[in-house]
């Protein structure tokens, strides 16, 4: 039970997070199905560059994943 309470708090964190990342892309001018895929991919990248910062000690991911996503993002205009 405990560990389903976890889940569900990250379930909302996450939704938390790919909604205001979704709204500003929308607001920006992208259309709703790509403003949520790129949602999708800028909240798990980022996920997966704070895990590995934390790990490595070194804002090198951060840093990494921020530059390419910007590209990413451009790359749709």
């Amino acid at each position: 039970m405990r560990f389903q309470r976890v889940r569900d708090a990250a379930e909302r964190a996450f939704a938390h997070w790919h909604g205001i990342v979704r709204d500003k892309l929308t607001a920006t001018g992208f259309d709703d199905a790509t403003a949520s895929d790129l949602a999708h991919t800028v909240v798990s990248t980022f996920e997966g560059a704070e895990m590995t910062a934390q790990i490595t000690h070194s804002t090198t991911p951060l840093d990494l994943a921020g530059t390419h996503l910007a590209r990413l993002v451009r790359s749709y205009r």
